[in-house]
């Protein structure tokens, strides 16, 4: 009877250390992480596939046109980056991650939320330069783009479904910056029928605006790109087509309008997060913190309970011996 008692306080003990550690881990914001793309050397390389997935199974390609520069290995936010480049103006180098596969898959998903992270650097705050986009991001075509223009930064989606309603947005103005390390989310909220854009951890919010130009958090605007407002409408809605979409980072899917810049740290999550998920992630990756694999923790705690279920498995059958 003592064996056990002891045991059973034992279990409570590891038990609560357990609850602890799970409550200071950072496993909020990894919850429905779907894709990452580290951009750190050992997973990227030059050719099909060279750009390899730390999280998830889309690996992607750099592209690099002729007159284009791109390298690996520049130095990142969190270890390294890839560098892409344009020398004629005309075609630029980028990362083409493939269609019809798990990530565009979850960003083509009917009637359903994603989040999508990328850190990015640029060379010069001069022109229209894409960040992120599937499809060509033009106003009259389904798709999204995360695009800057000068010191300008643009989200804009087309849910396909025609009309001006199709269309949303948001826009921030005056606030990005050369040679320095900016961090753009951008969150599709299908539960409250709002786009959401964030720079550097500060976001537009939830509040839905159908009047171009109207002020929301942050010094953010509704509408951008030919898109009045940030209200999504309508049901059956997504932002791509999986069958005929690309995914591409830094360029379009024709090597146009691509960034000189760096890239770094892409994330793809299938819900919406949180403004404080989006806060706390940005803190831990500006301080050089990575983001783990979804349910590392989980799998840790998982493998202790059941060493421990099994401990106390066997001193009750020795107990009763």
């Amino acid at each position: 009877m003592k064996k056990y008692m002891k045991t059973n306080s034992k279990l409570l003990v590891a038990s609560a250390a357990i609850a602890l550690m799970c409550s200071t881990a950072q496993a909020d914001y990894t919850d429905g992480l779907t894709n990452y793309w580290s951009l750190d050397n050992g997973l990227t390389a030059t050719g099909s596939g060279g750009i390899q997935a730390s999280v998830g199974t889309v690996n992607g390609t750099l592209v690099a046109p002729t007159g284009s520069n791109p390298s690996l290995g520049a130095t990142g936010i969190i270890d390294q980056a890839v560098s892409l480049a344009g020398t004629d103006e005309t075609f630029f180098s980028n990362l083409n991650m493939g269609t019809n596969n798990a990530a565009t898959n979850v960003i083509s998903a009917i009637d359903s939320s994603f989040t999508l992270s990328v850190w990015f650097k640029l060379d010069s705050v001069t022109g229209y330069r894409r960040i992120a986009g599937i499809a060509n991001g033009s106003s009259a075509q389904q798709g999204f783009s995360i695009s800057v223009n000068n010191d300008d930064i643009q989200i804009r989606g087309n849910t396909g479904l025609g009309g001006d309603s199709a269309k949303v947005g948001v826009g921030l103005n005056d606030k990005l910056s050369a040679d320095i390390w900016h961090n753009v989310v951008v969150v599709f909220d299908q539960t409250n029928n709002v786009v959401i854009g964030y720079l550097d951890g500060l976001g537009s919010g939830t509040t839905q605006e159908s009047v171009l130009g109207t002020a929301l958090l942050n010094d953010w605007v509704s509408g951008a790109g030919g898109a009045a407002s940030n209200t999504i409408s309508g049901t059956g809605t997504s932002f791509g087509n999986p069958t005929a979409n690309t995914l591409n980072f830094g360029g379009t899917s024709t090597s146009r309008s691509g960034m000189l810049g760096d890239l770094d740290e892409i994330g793809l999550w299938n819900r919406a997060l949180s403004a404080s998920e989006i806060g706390e992630m940005y803190t831990n990756q500006l301080n050089g913190t990575s983001i783990p694999e979804p349910s590392a923790t989980a799998t840790i705690v998982g493998l202790l309970a059941l060493s421990l279920v099994g401990s106390r498995t066997y001193h009750r059958r020795s107990n009763a011996r």
